[in-house]
């Protein structure tokens, strides 16, 4: 079906899911590490960071998948979804950030580590997919 796009159909599926695995296991490594130095606050903003960034991975992944299903190739229809979730995104840590300024820092180390965690594990499967190709 998708055999030339390695990050099509089910290849999405599991890069997602490694990707909310490796964020779990960070947020709890975050919140962890965070404790020990004595930053809790810090740790939280990390967790709250990879909460943002999933939510935003998974927002991109529904309208996509929509626009897919529907037929819908309209520049300007996913450009603003995209604005609305980052904006989203941004108010999350700009507010974290106004009431707490370790948290706000945190959500950014947070949302710095989830895209390391998806960028990550999307080049895992597109390497798998072309030693597979190149016959290795």
């Amino acid at each position: 079906m998708d055999a030339g796009y390695p990050l099509v159909g089910m290849g999405v599926v599991r890069v997602m899911r490694r990707t909310l695995v490796s964020a779990g296991v960070l947020a709890a490594a975050c919140l962890a590490l965070a404790l020990a130095l004595g930053y809790p606050a810090v740790g939280a903003g990390a967790v709250v960071g990879l909460f943002l960034g999933a939510g935003n991975a998974y927002g991109m992944r529904r309208m996509v998948g929509r626009a897919a299903a529907t037929g819908e190739t309209s520049k300007r229809a996913l450009a603003g979804a995209s604005i609305s979730r980052l904006g989203v995104v941004t108010a999350g840590v700009f507010i974290l950030f106004l009431i707490d300024q370790h948290a706000g820092l945190g959500s950014l180390v947070g949302l710095a580590l989830f895209q390391m965690s998806i960028l990550a594990n999307s080049s895992r499967v597109l390497l798998r997919q072309l030693r597979r190709e190149a016959g290795l």
